[in-house]
């Protein structure tokens, strides 16, 4: 609910504690190798790791008043995250969530459309406007197919994996295509 999301805790995304060793990293590879921060699980596995997967998509579905609130603050602390490990050297940001099974989406094109494509373009937009040479890798397992087109308008450069035995992700297909 709204109530218990206003309780919640989220951690401070510019603890100093949290950084130390990404700093220590990136400052000691920086100068002979692409340094890349990991923001995977970035907006869709948070959520339903903190709500839980079967209540959070049955929530997402019917539109629970908690869902859109609830991304909102995920957003704002990857988003924290994502540009802290630009500013300590990230060429590249690894983000990413798994929205596919073997078979199909874990969600409507249509709810991702909604609910998680203007966050990304927004997480997105912000890294690249702090550096605009930082690069996106982003990470969905599964069959993904009916959203590589717009993965790509949100921003990401590098998609991972390409799932050749996932439906509709056969290789010579995909290379045609994108």
């Amino acid at each position: 609910s709204i109530a218990d999301l206003e309780r919640y805790g989220i951690p401070d995304p510019k603890a100093p504690s949290r950084w130390v060793d990404a700093k220590k990293t990136a400052d000691k590879y920086r100068n002979d190798y692409a340094v890349v921060g990991d923001l995977e699980a970035c907006l869709f596995e948070l959520a339903w790791n903190l709500v839980g997967f079967e209540k959070f998509l049955g929530d997402l579905y019917t539109g629970e008043e908690y869902i859109e609130p609830l991304l909102d603050r995920i957003l704002a602390f990857s988003e924290q995250c994502g540009l802290k490990m630009i500013d300590l050297g990230a060429d590249m940001i690894w983000a990413g969530d798994d929205f596919g099974t073997q078979a199909n989406l874990l969600i409507s094109p249509q709810l991702w459309r909604k609910y998680f494509k203007p966050r990304y373009q927004k997480l997105f937009s912000a890294f690249r406007k702090r550096n605009p040479a930082v690069k996106i890798a982003y990470h969905s397992c599964g069959a993904i197919e009916p959203l590589i087109d717009e993965y790509i308008e949100v921003g990401v450069d590098f998609l991972n994996p390409l799932q050749p035995a996932a439906a509709g992700m056969e290789l010579s297909g995909l290379d045609r295509k994108f």
